[in-house]
């Protein structure tokens, strides 16, 4: 029996080179907004194998596209402070350089925070790179990298400068997110 959740993951995984456009997967979301408004404030479905009507198919895969399509959103931001750090002489980190420790604090809540789940989810340990597109296992099919260029360049760059300067970062600037999480840590440790 062919349904409408049948009928919108055809649509989607009907793209003949099983490559899609970051564009296509916004107009897919759109399209079948209405279809999942219902399941929106749900829990996820069972991975119980019951699934005859593909609605827990269909849900899975939305509410995946729609958070990808979130991390996407910050292409913007994320070219913005790598043009930014273009004209900051980044070959040291210390604390005589200014210019880079302001703009590490500057963006800390992006690359430390907001996008550390793009990296850890899609683009550092699932996604991998196949001839210029992005795979990963919730998807049958693979998305331009291009779409993400800017993501991907802030996440690999930030992570270089932030998570190897981690302890320094944390003693300069006391309220930074990495204090805090030494801060927990430590706390964590003592109660054990």
């Amino acid at each position: 029996m062919q349904t409408e959740f049948h009928i919108a993951s055809e649509e989607l995984y009907s793209n003949s080179n099983k490559v899609v456009s970051i564009n296509f997967i916004e107009w897919w979301l759109l399209k079948y907004s209405d279809l999942y408004r219902p399941f929106r404030n749900r829990l996820p479905p069972l991975p119980d194998g019951s699934d005859k009507y593909g609605e827990d198919a269909f849900r899975n895969i939305y509410c995946f596209l729609e958070d990808l399509t979130a991390y996407h959103r910050y292409q913007g931001i994320c070219k913005t402070a790598f043009e930014e750090l273009q004209s900051i002489d980044a070959t040291t980190f210390d604390r005589s350089n200014q210019k880079l420790l302001d703009w590490v604090i500057k963006y800390e809540t992006l690359g430390a925070q907001d996008l550390v789940g793009f990296r850890l989810q899609y683009w550092g340990i699932e996604y991998e790179q196949q001839d210029g597109h992005l795979t990963h296992a919730n998807i049958p099919f693979s998305v331009e990298r291009n779409d993400f260029q800017s993501v991907i360049i802030f996440c690999d760059t930030f992570s270089d400068i932030y998570w190897n300067n981690y302890d320094m970062i944390a003693e300069i600037f006391p309220l930074s997110i990495a204090a805090k999480t030494l801060l927990e840590l430590s706390v964590q440790q003592n109660r054990q």
